[in-house]
């Protein structure tokens, strides 16, 4: 063999030699990219609220918050095509009032027995037990979607005012 062939067969090895490496690196490591990407997606979770987040909660939720009524988180988690929706709110002037007034769909009150679930409904140190009302809520969007099968709004009494935890989920 001459010099320019033994050149050319080492390039060509060094060629096929880095293209495989570099293919073994993507597939290990893909699953990893991959579920990091989609987990980006799919847990969202807001503490600021401009008038984007805001429009979500109307017509995702079907709540406007007006008034003195503060939003302090949400989340939203994507999962297999079902999702789930938490809002804490606070400085509520009065929990048939917000129902009123502020929610967009139909709700009845409700007693909560989901032993498996309840600690969804806490509020920081509130739990279920010492809530003051919750409701049992439906919402169908402006396109006549029905949002969710499980829809709770749990209120609990803070001095002179309500703080309210919203539950909902599509499964």
């Amino acid at each position: 063999m001459d010099n320019k062939t033994t050149k050319k067969r080492l390039g060509c090895i060094i060629i096929f030699a880095v293209i495989a490496v570099g293919l073994a690196v993507m597939v290990i490591f893909a699953p990893d990219i991959a579920n990091f990407l989609l987990m980006k997606q799919s847990f969202q979770e807001y503490t600021s609220f401009g008038n984007k987040e805001i429009k979500m909660i109307r017509d995702d939720m079907g709540v406007t918050v007006e008034g003195s009524t503060t939003p302090v988180k949400l989340t939203v988690s994507h999962a297999a095509g079902d999702y789930c929706y938490q809002l804490w709110l606070k400085d509520i002037d009065g929990a048939e009032k917000f129902m009123e007034e502020c929610f967009d769909g139909t709700y009845s009150a409700a007693e909560i027995t989901d032993q498996y679930n309840m600690c969804v409904y806490d509020y920081e140190d509130y739990k279920l037990d010492s809530s003051c009302a919750s409701y049992s809520c439906e919402f169908v969007n402006s396109k006549g979607v029905k949002r969710f099968d499980e829809y709770y709004i749990v209120f609990y009494k803070e001095d002179e005012s309500f703080k309210a935890k919203l539950f909902a989920r599509k499964t």
